[in-house]
């Protein structure tokens, strides 16, 4: 039927996302794959699953929040590219402790049209770009 065919070919697109996001981010060395921040938990399944540690995310305001992602000391920030407010925040957080700053679309399709697929496609090149070094 319609629906199967449709069914089977995106299930396939999938499949091939997943190959290249492992063979991509396998790129990444050990070291720069730890103490990766995130504005909230939008990626901690794709970290789990690709091998990613977050050490810290920005999930509360306060001094209590800021003071416990400052103690983390990331590598890396990932900031959501398409205007989350707390992206500029994160960005000072980042320059405060040295961190390299990776712009994501973790959460929001962009009003380009930008499809789920495409979206994991650009995070995980921007991941690569970010974090392998």
């Amino acid at each position: 039927s319609y629906y199967d065919g449709r069914f089977q070919r995106y299930k396939a697109r999938l499949g091939e996302l997943n190959t290249m996001m492992t063979e991509e981010l396998g790129r990444i060395p050990a070291a720069n794959r730890e103490a990766i921040a995130m504005p909230h938990n939008s990626l901690i399944h794709l970290a789990n699953r690709y091998g990613l540690k977050v050490s810290a995310t920005l999930v509360d305001d306060g001094e209590d929040a800021v003071r416990d992602f400052l103690a983390a000391n990331p590598n890396a920030v990932a900031v959501n590219e398409t205007g989350r407010d707390d992206g500029d925040v994160l960005v000072t957080l980042a320059s405060e402790t040295g961190s390299t700053v990776c712009n994501l679309h973790t959460d929001a399709i962009d009003d380009e049209g930008m499809s789920y697929l495409e979206m994991m496609e650009y995070d995980t090149t921007e991941l690569v770009d970010c974090l392998a070094g």
